[in-house]
């Protein structure tokens, strides 16, 4: 009895393992046409504006306190404690709650106040993009800032990006640094052009980097 089950289970063994390698042989031939289209199919599944908005909402920023307040519930992994002069890192929609209630202000992150430093930085460097931090343009949205600035960076930033989809070449580009909130914009646009010319686009940190 035990010599036939182990039979039969060797037996099973050895199909499978057959079955596998006939995928394997059909698989590997083709597999650098099924290539493209697997990640360009990866880059479409992007986040939508709204979900971006609502992941930078988890983003931590500074209060400074108007009242005393001790927060704790099961969304915070600890308790916080908001005092007047004392600045305290919470996630931003905890930030625009107790701001909407008057009981502390949002103190605009420091990476906003250094834009122009850093427009000057994408204009003089015509080949790469400076590294911003994550949500940095979904976050400016919510609070309202950045103004002019902000939006000449985004005009730096994005012709940069035409300029580089224009002269790319060969099957991949190399962007690095883009936010999702960039490629966003120009998705459908970007996806479309590398369908049409064959060419692999990523929304990764391989072949097209994405924040």
């Amino acid at each position: 009895m035990v010599v036939v089950v182990v039979v039969i289970l060797t037996t099973v063994y050895c199909y499978r393992s057959y079955t596998y390698c006939c995928y394997y042989c059909i698989l590997l031939p083709i597999l650098p046409t099924l290539l493209p289209t697997l990640l360009i199919t990866a880059a479409t599944t992007m986040f939508s504006p709204e979900e971006l908005t609502n992941l930078a909402l988890e983003t931590h920023v500074e209060i400074e306190g108007l009242s005393r307040v001790d927060l704790s519930s099961t969304l915070l992994s600890s308790r916080i404690r908001v005092a007047p002069l004392r600045p305290t890192r919470v996630p931003l929609y905890l930030a625009l709650h107790l701001q909407k209630r008057n009981k502390a202000r949002i103190i605009t992150p420091r990476e906003y106040e250094r834009v122009d430093e850093v427009v000057a930085q994408e204009e003089e460097n015509k080949e790469e993009f400076s590294e911003l931090p994550e949500h940095y343009f979904e976050v400016a949205g919510i609070l309202g800032i950045g103004g002019s600035g902000l939006e000449k960076l985004r005009q730096v930033r994005l012709q940069k990006i035409w300029n580089g989809l224009e002269t790319v070449d060969g099957r991949a580009t190399y962007m690095r640094n883009i936010t999702r909130w960039e490629y966003n914009q120009l998705r459908e646009y970007i996806t479309g052009v590398f369908q049409k010319n064959g060419r692999i686009v990523q929304a990764g940190d391989t072949i097209f980097n994405i924040q």
